[in-house]
């Protein structure tokens, strides 16, 4: 109660916990599980091919010099004008 604290609690020897146990384990397991699966689904051309390519004929973008994709940002509180001016930046 009067704030000493004794030195023999300060300067003792520690002893070393590790997080070797299940419970850490299958945490770690479910991370991964997770981005696993968050993989496939947000990135399915990876793991399954492109239907259409047979399709594609090289003249068919030859005479195109630029493939530009634009996205509306900000919850789409952006009008027709920002996004000619975003593209015109862009190019």
């Amino acid at each position: 109660p009067n704030g000493y604290i004794n030195m023999s609690a300060l300067v003792d020897d520690i002893p070393v916990q590790y997080n070797r146990v299940t419970p850490v384990f299958l945490f770690a397991y479910v991370l991964l599980l997770g981005f696993a699966v968050k993989t496939v689904m947000l990135c399915p051309g990876i793991f399954s091919p492109y239907k259409r390519c047979q399709y594609y004929d090289p003249k068919m973008t030859q005479s195109l010099r630029y493939i530009l994709v634009v996205g509306v940002t900000g919850g789409g509180d952006e009008g027709k004008g920002t996004m000619i001016r975003n593209t015109i930046g862009m190019v």
